[in-house]
């Protein structure tokens, strides 16, 4: 089977920065905004246990959150066969702020419950994806969102187009 995804950036349209957690963590408000700048995903199992990861940027094949998510994976479900060739064509600047990292994990994350039909809910992929990091449950969540807690706080918002 074979999958391909658009994995959307973000924009902080504004961010405020409270006290700082216990965890380590701060908490913080801000609005976030799916913007139209994506990196493409590409998905397709193997017979095998293999993982290969291609991309157009190189370095990105040897350490990607894509591999820690795919690995976080397999240690959370029953699956047996869990080869997958990915393709990732990166065209969010990386380190810019916008959520590339974070949204290429959420994508992973859709494209594993139904590759490996895991079959879990959008709501419990939420509450995983806090374990690998802070921004990846508003990437599965649609449109714009007030962020509150670590960011595992998600309002749907509508904001106008621009």
């Amino acid at each position: 089977m074979k999958l391909q995804y658009k994995s959307y950036a973000k924009l902080n349209l504004f961010i405020r920065i409270l006290e700082k957690r216990l965890d380590g963590y701060h908490n913080l408000q801000s609005i976030f905004e799916k913007i139209n700048l994506f990196d493409q995903l590409t998905f397709e199992t193997r017979r095998d246990n293999k993982i290969r990861l291609e991309s157009n940027i190189k370095a990105l094949e040897k350490e990607n959150i894509i591999i820690d998510v795919i690995n976080f994976m397999r240690e959370k479900s029953e699956v047996k066969t869990t080869g997958l060739n990915i393709n990732l064509r990166k065209n969010i600047p990386i380190g810019a702020g916008l959520g590339g990292g974070s949204s290429n994990a959420a994508t992973t994350l859709i494209a594993l419950n139904k590759l490996w039909k895991i079959n879990k809910t959008n709501e419990y992929l939420k509450k995983l994806s806090l374990s690998i990091g802070s921004d990846i449950p508003f990437f599965l969540s649609d449109g714009s969102a007030w962020i509150e807690g670590k960011g595992d706080i998600i309002t749907s918002i509508y904001t106008k187009p621009r």
